[in-house]
């Protein structure tokens, strides 16, 4: 499917009045460190009960879905006064200061050094920038051997955009036998995220019968798995039948600006948790609608 189906279905779909795609990213420019980092509470930042300092996990989430709606540190679009390009670099320099000299983020935590690895290995596909960090980004979270589910399908997506940028080699067997062992837990992420691994492998049909799910019943990280497999698996009319559907719900689930300093972002206890969900719901989002930057100027 790819851009030219996210671009039929927002065209085709009910579209909301709103821009959330923009919102969404303002929001995360906005909860940016100082440090370049997310995680933390910025200055002036009360909407929510602080945190302190920004993490690996939320800062790399945040980078792939400014990737997802197409800002790399390349981009010169400007929101609010922010440069994107700046914004992405700053992030990624803050997250490539924390790579040990062997390639590793974190070495007690597969899932979130895979995930770390996948910000830095996805944006040297589209920019062929910080080769060397991907590189050894690539080595070690392939070598890694993660026991949950989180983890072996985040070693799936790095293995998956390996491929895309020609890193690393033999993809299909160690994604054949990484869906084998996510297939073989409980659970709608496992199920989904096991189909999700199966998926990297096949990019033509013959589709699966995937049925809807409600995304306001799922944990967000299930449903982000579930919405880049379905992506990649499902067919291709009933693709277009219920995922509009599906975006307007996951849409209205946005701040809509009751709270001014939270406009654009989605559920969250504390800043942290409203900045990762919002980055989580942003990529979701990218792959069940139109959900990128330039949309309104292509439907224009």
């Amino acid at each position: 499917m790819g851009a030219l189906a996210v671009l039929l279905l927002f065209v085709q779909g009910p579209t909301p009045p709103r821009n959330p795609a923009q919102e969404a990213v303002a929001y995360l420019l906005a909860h940016q460190g100082a440090d370049g980092s997310w995680g933390g509470a910025p200055s002036g930042c009360t909407c929510r009960k602080p945190t302190v300092g920004g993490d690996l996990e939320t800062t790399a989430w945040t980078i792939l879905a400014l990737i997802g709606t197409g800002h790399t540190e390349l981009s010169p679009d400007v929101l609010n006064g922010r440069h994107l390009g700046q914004v992405v670099r700053s992030g990624l320099e803050w997250l490539v200061a924390r790579q040990d000299k062997e390639g590793a983020f974190d070495r007690a935590d597969p899932a979130v050094n895979a995930l770390a690895a996948l910000a830095v290995i996805d944006h040297y596909g589209y920019t062929l920038l910080r080769k060397e960090a991907a590189e050894k980004a690539y080595a070690w979270a392939e070598k890694a051997e993660p026991k949950d589910v989180v983890g072996r399908i985040r070693q799936g997506e790095v293995l998956n955009a390996g491929r895309a940028s020609e890193l690393g080699t033999d993809h299909p067997a160690k994604l054949a036998r990484l869906a084998e062992a996510v297939a073989a837990e409980k659970g709608d992420l496992a199920r989904w995220g096991s189909l999700l691994l199966k998926g990297f492998g096949r990019f033509r049909g013959p589709y699966l019968a995937i049925d809807p799910v409600d995304p306001v019943q799922l944990p967000i990280q299930t449903l982000y798995v579930f919405a880049s497999a379905t992506f990649l698996l499902s067919d291709s009319k009933l693709w277009h039948e219920w995922f509009p559907r599906m975006a307007l719900q996951v849409y209205a689930l946005q701040s809509d600006g009751r709270r001014v300093c939270e406009i654009g972002s989605w559920e969250g206890a504390t800043v942290r948790d409203r900045v990762l969900a919002t980055a989580l719901r942003t990529l979701t989002a990218v792959h069940i609608g139109c959900f990128h930057w330039d949309c309104n100027a292509r439907k224009k």
